[in-house]
């Protein structure tokens, strides 16, 4: 992979929002999805809409339980058709680095998602701000190993930011499902560093 791969699509929140807020902007600056995370819901539920007047929903990101430790997020669109699921290794994502196994609309795996290595994500979890000096970053690889997709956060002691590089198309893992990841990854980062 080139040090710094294009990026697709930015994903941008305001560090100090009471309400956590989400802007997901294309690599021309256009707005193609906005999501404002309710709080203090018992089932982890994300809707994404196609803009800030919240009238055009594009998809939908729910937990499939109230209380799970190695959580499972649907992604739906607004017809409430599975375009895909997302699985948190729960005791390996708390304490050693980030990692989900991604499925399709039929509950196959198809991918997998990880941070991109443990020293590094160990090093951010346990000393406070490391984080400024080694972003986070996680990759998104097929079943066969192959690289599909890097999400980065850019430092920005205001924004936090992840870009979304397309290394290789896939036709099983579409724009919204990368969409989706991004917003579930700022999320669980979210959550971390609070």
């Amino acid at each position: 992979m080139a040090k710094h791969a294009a990026e697709r699509y930015t994903l941008r929140a305001k560090v100090f929002d009471l309400v956590p807020q989400f802007f997901i902007v294309d690599d021309q600056g256009n707005m193609v999805g906005y999501c404002r995370q309710k709080l203090f819901k018992f089932r982890e539920e994300m809707i994404l809409y196609t803009d800030r007047s919240r009238e055009t929903e594009l998809l939908r990101i729910k937990a499939r339980h109230i209380i799970d430790f190695a959580a499972t997020y649907d992604v739906k669109l607004p017809t409430g058709q599975v375009i895909g699921s997302l699985r948190r290794k729960g005791l390996k994502s708390t304490f050693v680095r980030d990692e989900y196994v991604v499925f399709d609309e039929h509950n196959a795996q198809i991918a997998t998602l990880q941070e991109d290595s443990a020293v590094r994500a160990l090093i951010r979890r346990c000393i406070d701000n490391a984080s400024i000096f080694m972003p986070q970053k996680l990759y998104l690889n097929d079943m066969s190993g192959r690289r599909i997709a890097c999400f980065r956060q850019h430092f920005n002691p205001i924004v936090f930011r992840i870009g979304i590089a397309v290394l290789e198309e896939d036709e099983q893992l579409d724009d919204l499902m990368l969409i989706a990841i991004s917003v579930l990854a700022a999320v669980i980062e979210g959550r971390q560093s609070s």
